[in-house]
This record gives structure tokens, sequence and C-alpha cells, in this order.
């Protein structure tokens, strides 16, 4: 697999800490490349919230979210946000 120009760079000799580190890093480059805001990513993650709601079979179903409640979680690894780890890490386990 190819890396991108520099993306190595970023690697280290000790890697990674946590997976949410290289989503990081990726969302912060696109933020800026696109010129959005950290605000982008909490109205992404309040939506997908959202539609959960709308399906009973979804793993976020009867757990709505909102900006507030997005805003005031930790990060993990700036951008990221607990709560999109936290989606993005069931949805992984749901599917295997």
């Amino acid at each position: 697999m190819g890396h991108r120009p520099g993306e190595r760079l970023v690697h280290g000799p000790a890697g990674y800490l946590c997976a949410g580190q290289r989503s990081a890093l990726l969302a912060t480059r696109h933020l800026h490349e696109a010129g959005l805001t950290e605000d982008v990513l909490g109205k992404i993650c309040v939506t997908l919230y959202g539609h959960a709601q709308l399906n009973p079979a979804a793993m976020m179903y009867g757990k709505p979210l909102t900006m507030e409640t997005y805003l005031a979680t930790p990060y993990i690894a700036s951008p990221m946000r607990i709560m999109i780890t936290v989606w993005r890490r069931m949805r992984r386990m749901r599917s295997s």
C-alpha cells in the first residue's frame, strides 16, 4: 500500500498511541484544506445520532445527542471527540 508524501514522517519510531490519532490528523488536515471549523464534525456526529433515532436496530437508538452534549465531551485527539470515536468503534464491532 502506498503512502502519501510525508505520511511516514507522522508515524515516527513509536507510532500512534491510539487509533483516533491518525483520524485526528487526517481530519485536521481536511478541515484546514476545506476551510472548515470543528463545528462541522459536531454537526456530522449529531446528524448521525439523529438518524439512529429513526432505526430501532441502530446501535445508538434511544441515545440522542445534542450539539451541547457533543461539545461537552472530551477530546481523544483534537479535533476528534469521544462521541465520534465511540461511534466508529461500535460500528466496527457490529460489522465483525
